[in-house]
């Protein structure tokens, strides 16, 4: 993975690849699951997977398509998801099934650590400058009506 410069934290671009590993990891786990693990635990990790890809899709780095979310406010949200993360297995109930307490437990430390990585960076090395979409459609105005 490539490192930023001077503060030894993950590059933006390393960060947002991680974050898709991560989404992807949340997709198969419930696949590991034994059968009769309680429907709660897979729900919660689908939508856990849901929530940590619309973060990324929201977020001003070359992973995210909106921009709406600054990559330091991206680093604090996943900072404050993780001990909810660690905690969900005992708050819904699935804590007496290994599989599914781990893999929670072990996406909250992920995602603990990914957010420690995020937003050390001044903005200007890492902000992707967001330009209007092209219209396509449109005469140049030279050849107009």
């Amino acid at each position: 993975m490539r490192r930023s410069p001077d503060t030894g934290t993950l590059s933006p671009d390393a960060h947002g690849a991680l974050d898709s590993v991560l989404i992807c990891a949340l997709a198969m786990a419930p696949a590991l699951f034994p059968a009769g693990t309680p429907r709660v635990a897979v729900l919660a990790c689908y939508a856990v997977m849901l929530v940590l890809w619309v973060l990324s899709m929201l977020t001003r780095y070359s992973f995210g398509i909106s921009g709406a979310i600054r990559f330091k406010a991206h680093g604090v949200i996943e900072m404050v998801l993780a001990p909810l993360l660690v905690a969900l297995p005992w708050l819904a109930g699935f804590a007496e099934w290994p599989r599914a307490r781990a893999v929670f437990v072990l996406a909250g430390v992920a995602v603990l650590l990914l957010g420690l990585t995020a937003g050390r960076l001044p903005e200007r090395e890492y902000e992707i400058p967001h330009e209007p979409p092209i219209d396509r459609g449109a005469l140049p105005p030279h050849q107009g009506p």
